[in-house]
């Protein structure tokens, strides 16, 4: 990329999420459990906007759009010479969209200046900046770094003095200018929700007062509260990110002020009517005084609006958030709370450094039902160094949370996949995990599958273990299918009822398995196969909306 080239009369920016784990644009509808506004491109529009720039975002993430549809419209107005440059924001998993819109821009465009951020190359901005598709790395968090772009790309400033990016130099060679400095969250503009279509967005169901099995569609957003986690789980990016480094600088977490966050959800309600927000923040319940503020600031200000958020188990114990803390969270407006529990093995907690017992998880689970706020617990199983029996602890585990009561539930219950980031990224590569040299090769049929939903045989540990293989099988997808969020489901009576008789055999088919040590022949898994194709069919032939199995 020329860095002189001249753009001093572009004020157009366009944003792409990328769809995930596919390069089918085809439009879907939104459904119960779509996601909300990216929190990243909505931070990054929001400060170009103020700062006087008009700013397109393209969400194939949400689904909805017809993407090559609007990035023909993007084009169109590339021809033109009105677009000063296109970000794209890229997780591992949204790659292969990420790589096709990439290539449709450049074959038209060669000269527009394509910068690439997000988790991915925040993690790979080397291995990222040298594909031909990419001519500048904006590492961690962007708001600053585009706008700055925005400006050396204007010609009011040289590429150099912008830290915290990676570009080609005029010789073609990779040039990082640093780490940059961490922001005061609390300096950002207030976001600009209207970048988006917000009604694509604004309507989703949420548990309802008769109980969690019960929802109604509500009006909800997501709104930021914090950057990074000061712990130490061996799965997680913000193990790398925000830790001291070569591209990073250490910054363990970060948060909005309690009169900021205030501010933020009176604007939703004064300006879109909203009901119920949803915190995101990695740790929102680390800093107890802002909680405290928080909560006060609710009572003070009169807010009506219900909120979920997550946390660390531990979080809830008598010297911290005691039972009485709980109780008024949920009179001010707290139904759900999640919580990444991972195993139900304490060595395996152990060894992913979670800092948790399964005694304090199941603490908080307690806790939060007698207070009538869902608790919703996450798992992983297959991971390395994980054992049958350590799998067995978790199933167990899972079973004894669900008898707590009916706010306790669980996500299903998911294959580890390798993801890019942290220390048990790096043990799967050096137990012989194939990763991918640059962003092309994660966009292979075999990485998708891993990007998206793995099998056993793709990782190294579990390949040639056809017991582990078939335990998993029956975690990840026939034992816990009951387990998730009831409120986001509309099925039929029949399809309620075969459910419900399949879960019922499934559970004995698996305990005699178990006793028996015997795990071939997976008959009951095809049969779930077929059940799923059947009801796939009949949904199609009707005008009910589609529910997971």
């Amino acid at each position: 990329m020329n860095q002189n080239f001249d753009r001093s009369n572009d004020r157009n920016i366009i944003l792409i999420s990328p769809p995930m784990v596919t390069t089918d644009w085809t439009p879907r509808d939104i459904g119960p459990s779509s996601p909300g506004v990216p929190m990243g491109l909505l931070s990054i529009g929001s400060i170009l906007m103020e700062n006087g720039y008009h700013v397109k975002i393209l969400d194939g993430f949400l689904g909805k759009i017809d993407l090559s549809a609007e990035l023909d419209q993007a084009l169109k107005q590339m021809s033109r010479g009105k677009v000063l440059f296109v970000g794209i924001s890229a997780r591992t998993t949204q790659l292969p969209s990420a790589v096709k819109a990439a290539t449709i821009i450049r074959k038209d465009f060669p000269d527009m200046p394509l910068v690439w951020g997000g988790t991915h190359p925040t993690l790979f901005p080397e291995e990222t900046c040298t594909d031909p598709l990419v001519d500048v790395v904006v590492i961690g968090e962007g708001e600053y770094a585009c706008l700055e772009l925005a400006q050396a790309l204007s010609g009011l400033k040289p590429f150099s003095t912008i830290k915290g990016i990676m570009f080609k130099d005029a010789d073609r060679k990779v040039v990082f200018t640093g780490p940059r400095t961490p922001i005061d969250l609390n300096d950002l503009p207030f976001p600009r929700y209207e970048l988006f279509d917000i009604d694509d967005y604004l309507h989703r169901p949420m548990i309802s007062g008769d109980g969690p099995r019960r929802g109604k569609t509500t009006k909800l957003l997501h709104l930021h509260t914090g950057m990074g986690c000061p712990f130490r789980c061996t799965f997680c990016i913000n193990t790398t990110i925000y830790r001291d480094g070569k591209y990073y600088q250490k910054s363990l977490y970060r948060g909005k002020s309690a009169t900021r966050i205030l501010d933020e959800i009176q604007m939703l309600i004064d300006r879109y009517g909203v009901e119920h927000i949803s915190f995101v923040d990695e740790c929102f319940l680390v800093d107890k005084k802002r909680l405290f503020k928080l909560l006060d600031g609710i009572e003070e200000r009169g807010l009506k609006f219900t909120w979920s958020t997550v946390g660390k188990a531990h979080y809830i114990k008598d010297t911290y958030l005691s039972k009485d803390v709980v109780k008024r969270m949920r009179n001010l407006g707290c139904v759900l709370l999640g919580f990444g529990a991972e195993s139900g093995s304490q060595r395996i907690l152990d060894y992913l450094k979670k800092d948790i017992t399964t005694q304090q998880v199941e603490h908080a689970a307690k806790i939060t039902n007698d207070n009538k706020i869902i608790s919703e617990f996450s798992f992983m199983i297959g991971l390395p160094q994980e054992s049958i029996g350590d799998m067995f602890k978790t199933v167990d585990f899972i079973k004894k949370l669900k008898k707590i009561g009916e706010y306790v539930m669980t996500q299903n219950v998911q294959l580890y996949r390798p993801y890019p980031g942290g220390e048990l990224y790096n043990e799967s590569v050096r137990l012989g995990f194939d990763a991918p040299r640059d962003i092309r090769e994660w966009t292979t049929e075999k990485l998708l599958e891993i990007g998206g939903f793995v099998k056993p045989e793709y990782l190294p540990w579990l390949r040639n273990d056809n017991k582990k293989a078939m335990v998993i099988r029956y975690v990840t997808t026939l034992l816990f299918w009951d387990s998730g969020r009831k409120w986001e489901s509309k099925v039929t009576f029949w399809w309620n009822w075969v459910r419900r008789a399949a879960y019922a055999i499934l559970n004995g088919t698996f305990k005699i398995r178990r006793k028996l040590g015997f795990w071939a022949l997976p008959v009951e898994c095809q049969a779930v196969d077929i059940i799923r194709s059947v009801k796939k069919f009949i949904m199609s032939k009707s005008d009910t909306r589609k529910s997971p199995l």
